[in-house]
């Protein structure tokens, strides 16, 4: 079994959600990864393996427990000797420029290359206790140059809140939360969206109830021990990664159709998504589930179960922030537009309920939908059908 198969049989007495168990391990295995493994491009550079993932769902369901699961593994191997460094309890720029000046240590690479490294991974068991002022300020451009990657041997220079100046050898930044939908609603949900940072996050939600074991259960040593290894067999793999001819043919065919649904979904959070799922998501997801494997050479098999994987959040993705009404707002017919179908195509009420939806938005049915489109059918922005049973409306510009 490999660490993956390990880690959800190991947890799967206490019940709890198998997505979030899932992402949160496979978040801290691209922790674990570091920079010292990377997946080679071409022109298109190169990656690295780190994730920001979020698991949302209701207050007191259980998330900070599945991340802990995952993250536990990692500090059994500090324990051990390890230097994974692991950022503050209270995340701040002040305190993550600290911990990403401190972290530095010199890895020694195939070829005799020699870089400093700065890899910090940051747990936020509850984002609203551990990061009050996420998505503000000039924190949320710092996450999102934390994540991309630079190439393997950059430098970066910050500026203080006081004005003086830091250097940073080649930082980059793993990213695990815990958080409710009302605290991303209310954590400046334009400004995470608008700045590109929220195409950067996988959101794990689940809207249903958890259920848990509340049982006694008793503790499996053999198996706790077993991920253990698997985790620091991981950690110790070092070296450049790259796609085998059937897994490029496969990640080149699902990244022209991520790019597509970019082009044709409406709402900034979801086109950046998108946009972002071909370029990054994609890549990174295989890098780890390769890893977990033990192998340097990225297969079909692993490009396809990331894929998979990625895809299945999807469904409920766009709940990450919750849902707000948007009949009393000025640009209700503004947002109404906004997803109605190119000139030539038709869209129902329910369709347009569903594309709202999707960027977090809905109508009441009180009246107020069916008066804006009368209003923007007086305009001559849509025209109206009927096939007998329910109504399509045409955009006309």
């Amino acid at each position: 079994m490999n660490l993956l198969d390990l880690h959800l049989a190991y947890v799967a007495p206490l019940f709890g959600s198998s997505l979030w168990h899932r992402w949160a391990l496979i978040t801290a295995v691209g922790a674990a990864l570091e920079r010292r493994v990377w997946l080679e491009r071409g022109l298109s550079g190169i990656m690295f393996p780190n994730l920001y993932t979020f698991l949302v769902g209701k207050a007191s369901a259980g998330k900070s427990m599945h991340g802990d699961f995952a993250v536990d593994i990692l500090k059994a191997l500090h324990k051990k000797g390890h230097k994974i460094r692991f950022g503050p309890d209270k995340i701040t720029q002040a305190a993550i420029y600290k911990e990403l000046e401190e972290c530095v240590r010199m890895y020694d690479f195939p070829g005799g290359h020699s870089y400093k490294q700065a890899p910090l991974m940051l747990y936020a068991s509850e984002l609203g206790r551990n990061m009050e002022d996420f998505g503000g300020g000039l924190f949320t451009n710092e996450l999102i140059d934390f994540y991309d990657s630079k190439g393997l041997d950059y430098t970066t220079q910050k500026r203080t809140i006081s004005g003086g100046k830091i250097t940073f050898f080649n930082p980059s930044i793993s990213f695990l939360a815990c958080t409710t939908p009302e605290f991303l609603k209310s954590a400046s949900h334009s400004r995470i969206i608008e700045t590109g940072l929220s195409s950067r996050i996988l959101f794990v939600v689940e809207r249903d109830f958890i259920k848990k074991n509340h049982n006694y259960v008793p503790l499996d040593k053999e198996s706790a021990l077993a991920r253990i290894s698997e985790m620091e067999r991981i950690y110790r793999m070092k070296g450049p990664m790259t796609f085998n001819n059937e897994a490029d043919a496969l990640y080149v065919q699902y990244a022209n159709a991520s790019d597509l649904e970019s082009n044709r979904t409406h709402g900034t959070f979801l086109q950046t998504y998108f946009g972002r799922k071909s370029t990054c998501h994609l890549k990174k997801v295989s890098m780890i589930l390769a890893a977990i494997n033990g192998r340097y050479l990225i297969r079909a098999e692993d490009v396809q179960t990331a894929h998979e994987y990625i895809t299945e959040l999807e469904t409920n993705m766009h709940y990450a922030f919750g849902l707000r009404s948007i009949e009393l707002e000025a640009s209700m017919i503004e947002a109404i537009i906004s997803v109605l179908p190119e000139v030539g195509h038709s869209i129902t009420i329910g369709e347009m309920h569903e594309s709202l939806m999707k960027e977090g938005k809905f109508i009441p049915s009180n009246g107020k939908l069916k008066a804006a489109m009368d209003t923007l059918e007086s305009s001559k922005t849509v025209s109206r059908s009927h096939d007998g049973k329910q109504d399509f409306f045409k955009r006309l510009k």
